[in-house]
Parts: C-alpha cells; sequence; structure tokens
C-alpha cells in the first residue's frame, strides 16, 4: 500500500491516492478542518488504474468501516460527474489523522479484495 498526493480534482487544494496491488482503491479530499475518503472512480494522469469491480470495492469500504465501531452506516454512495457510483466517508479532524486512517482502511480493503498489500504501488 502507498500514498500519493494528487491533483485529480480541482477543487480540493489537498487531497492524496491510495495505491494497492497495482489498483487505486481510495481518495482522500482534506479542507480546513475534515476531509473524505472515497472510493476510487477514475485514475490520475500518473497513477494505477482504479479497481476494476467498483460494487466489491465499495462493499469493502463498506464492511471494514463497520469494523471502526459501526461506521459502515456513515459511508453514503454518491454519483459522480460521469455518472459512476462511488462510497464516501467524511469527517472532521487533524490531516495527519486523515492519512493514517487513509493508510489502514486501504489495507484493509486490500485484504478483503485479496490484493498485494505489501507490493509496492
Amino acid at each position: 500500500m502507498k500514498i500519493y498526493e494528487s491533483s485529480k480534482f480541482h477543487f480540493a487544494r489537498t487531497q492524496y491516492r491510495a495505491e494497492v496491488g497495482g489498483f487505486t482503491v481510495l481518495r482522500l479530499t482534506y479542507g480546513r478542518d475534515g476531509g473524505a475518503i472515497k472510493t476510487a472512480t477514475a485514475r490520475d494522469d500518473s497513477g494505477k488504474p482504479v479497481y476494476p469491480d467498483q460494487k466489491s470495492l465499495i462493499l469493502a469500504m463498506k464492511t471494514t468501516l463497520e469494523k471502526v465501531g459501526g461506521l459502515g452506516s456513515a459511508m453514503v454512495l454518491r454519483v459522480d460527474s460521469s455518472n459512476r457510483v462511488f462510497g464516501e466517508f467524511t469527517g472532521t479532524g487533524r490531516q495527519e489523522d486523515f492519512l493514517c486512517f487513509l493508510g489502514w482502511l486501504a489495507t484493509e480493503i486490500g485484504i478483503m479484495l485479496e490484493l498485494d498489500v505489501k507490493q509496492a504501488a
């Protein structure tokens, strides 16, 4: 699992992508006092392709969030500008905490999807 800075979204000044087993699986956008972690629907110009089975990726995120005190119900489904469904979890907190949580979440999702979580992305 590896986390990279990203510039995918024009509206978010601070953003990252998490790659696991050769795929981009999650994105983090961070604002003034909180952030959003989303399942990835499209690759960055320099990033790995997104995980191809979006339904499984969304389910893996929801299931993994359930492990953290039942946070699965806090994940919402949204639709991007290209009409692709993605899962999103938002909250308040420090950027460092969101980055740690992004890494943990990406690793757990990678294990659930049987990806090589130790592979350098």
